[in-house]
């Protein structure tokens, strides 16, 4: 695969991939110790660092194809969107403990992932802890995918592509099980590489749904709930509306909102920050991690 270079520059409050990595959106995003930051999506990969740095601003170098950069990566990494908009919003807000969260979060974008792999994904993410997820799919990837090659500086690196919906419809269910730690979860998944094989379920309609459609859609699926749903309508179809609410968002509402109902408190996100709850949640997310709360 030929890589070429290509150089942006940004504040910390527009591109932390160190914040993104941590957000829990996204899990073949790595922090190399060598050479920066790697990033898989499907069968494409981008390796990433940052070259030098003033007092307000960071350049980073961008290493991909050309056409997998103009095609896929600005759209993946969310590049041409501004979020100052929305941290003026929120900065603007009485909301004490979002303003804090977007102070500990600067740099988070939503990422536009590839939707079968963020199917996929985040039905592996199902009670399940952010490492044994990044475990699981990593596995899936070595004993499904194929082997790429990429250049990255003066070295080739290897690296596994993300299984389709093709090579992993036509695995035996004991196979899935056996081989990729995915337990009860390798039955859902193999379902929906059958369904989306069959074209019984189609991928590229979804792409054409407001939310709400979206979110039944992918709700009629085994194996996908209004959390997971969310989760996909966020990091694979990119509807920002969307705002799951997990374990952690549960946490935050009894906590953090406590004169809130879980209704009266999504109410209140989807009237105050209308079109961005999704980076809402996502700086919420972080935070609340972060600040390890039990």
């Amino acid at each position: 695969m030929d890589s070429n270079r290509c150089l942006l520059t940004f504040s910390k409050s527009e591109f932390n991939p160190d914040i993104i990595i941590e957000s829990g959106q996204v899990f073949r995003m790595n922090k190399l110790s060598i050479w920066g930051y790697s990033a898989f999506s499907g069968d494409k990969a981008i390796f990433f660092r940052k070259l030098s740095a003033t007092s307000q601003t960071y350049t980073w170098e961008f290493q991909c194809s050309s056409q997998d950069w103009n095609q896929f990566w600005i759209h993946y990494f969310d590049f041409n969107r501004s979020y100052s908009k929305y941290n003026q919003v929120i900065m603007s807000s009485s909301d004490e403990f979002l303003k804090s969260a977007l102070k500990s979060a600067e740099g988070m974008r939503i990422l536009h992932q590839d939707l079968w792999e963020t199917m996929v994904s985040f039905i592996i993410s199902q009670q399940n802890s952010i490492p044994k997820i990044q475990k699981t799919i990593n596995q899936l990837c070595f004993n499904y995918g194929h082997i790429s090659h990429f250049e990255v500086g003066q070295n080739s690196e290897k690296f596994y592509t993300f299984p389709t919906a093709e090579q992993i419809s036509r695995l035996k269910l004991e196979e899935l099980q056996d081989g990729s730690l995915l337990g009860y979860r390798a039955k859902y998944i193999l379902e929906l590489a059958q369904a989306v094989q069959k074209r019984k379920f189609k991928l590229d309609k979804l792409l054409n749904l407001n939310y709400q459609d979206a979110l039944a859609e992918l709700q009629s699926i085994k194996g996908i709930g209004p959390k997971v749903g969310n989760c996909i309508t966020l990091y694979g179809l990119h509807l920002l509306e969307s705002y799951p609410i997990d374990v952690w968002m549960k946490r935050i509402i009894e906590q953090d909102y406590p004169e809130f109902t879980e209704q009266e408190y999504l109410d209140y996100i989807n009237k105050n920050y209308s079109g961005f709850q999704g980076y809402v949640q996502q700086l919420q997310f972080f935070f609340k991690r972060k600040m390890k709360t039990p």
